[in-house]
């Protein structure tokens, strides 16, 4: 019920009486996404109490500050489809998306000033603002080759981690006034979100055809460069290093291939792994404080449903 009412509400906040936007966000709401931040928002607050208004309210803001930012990314990374459907810039065009995005953004901050609650506020704009800085190291990073595995994980905590971190304190703080309570479930959202965004690392480097929303090695053709293909340039010469740069901004097919073997061969997609379980483990072990309950079993549950998800 509270997923339904959330979905109601979320439709609602998008509709305008400008027939563009609404035709823009019917596109998205029918087509777009798992909906993963709002049910850890819910999730987080079941864990303390009742969801109520504010929860509901969260969530609305949470998914819109996300939608906006998928939108932004996908005209920014010149991404054509977004999770197997065409990118909303694919149709609409980049200055209408972007138009669009800053409009989403608009509205998340109008459902933030309504919930009146300081510390939602602050714990949302530090996360905006952690979003923003993320992007913009990523695209600095890539354009000078100088991505090391410090700042790749850096970089991922702010761009993705932050809003699932932000997604499980907003939820606990809407039905608990524990500090304890909330820097835990704020531990657990961090370490998920850098264990979904290193699942969908390893996604690049797959050969199976999954519907993961882009195409097999995406990143390496877009030169954005991640965690398989960091370490696996660290363990070799600087002369190989140096061929497999260039390898990867010539971009073409059979170069491509060579790059996915040479990711394979030493060692990028194990390491990779490796890290996936570690974070993956370190969100479970946030939960520690927390007494067992069957809302806490789901949280664990969703750890292992990343570890394990094909899409």
């Amino acid at each position: 019920m509270d997923l339904k009412e959330f979905k109601i509400s979320y439709r609602k906040s998008m509709k305008t009486d400008v027939f563009l936007i609404n035709r823009i966000s019917g596109y998205m709401t029918s087509r777009y996404g798992k909906m993963l931040r709002p049910i850890l928002i819910l999730l987080s607050a079941k864990l303390f109490g009742n969801p109520n208004k504010d929860t509901i309210s969260s969530a609305v803001l949470v998914e819109l500050l996300h939608a906006a930012t998928l939108i932004h990314d996908d005209v920014v990374d010149r991404a054509e489809q977004r999770r197997g459907i065409p990118a909303v810039h694919s149709i609409w065009k980049n200055k209408i998306s972007v138009l669009m995005g800053d409009f989403l953004f608009s509205r998340a901050l109008s459902n933030l000033v309504r919930l009146r609650n300081y510390d939602a506020l602050d714990v949302l704009s530090k996360t905006a603002e952690r979003m923003s800085k993320g992007e913009l190291l990523q695209m600095e990073k890539n354009r000078s080759n100088g991505m090391d595995e410090e700042t790749y994980f850096r970089m991922i905590s702010d761009k993705t981690a932050s809003l699932f971190s932000a997604s499980c304190e907003m939820g606990t703080l809407t039905t608990t006034k524990s500090v304890e309570h909330r820097e835990a479930m704020a531990q657990y959202g961090e370490h998920l979100g850098i264990a979904f965004q290193l699942k969908d690392d390893l996604f690049d480097f797959t050969e199976k055809k999954i519907f993961t929303g882009k195409p097999v090695g995406g990143d390496v053709k877009e030169n954005l460069m991640t965690l398989p293909v960091i370490h696996s340039l660290s363990n070799r010469n600087r002369r190989v290093g140096s061929m497999v740069k260039k390898l990867r901004l010539n971009r073409r097919r059979k170069e491509y291939k060579d790059i996915l073997k040479f990711v394979k061969d030493n060692g990028g997609l194990a390491y990779t792994e490796e890290k996936l379980l570690y974070h993956s483990q370190q969100a479970i072990d946030s939960l520690s404080v927390l007494n067992g309950d069957f809302n806490k079993d789901a949280l664990i549950n969703f750890v292992q449903f990343n570890i394990e998800r094909t899409k």
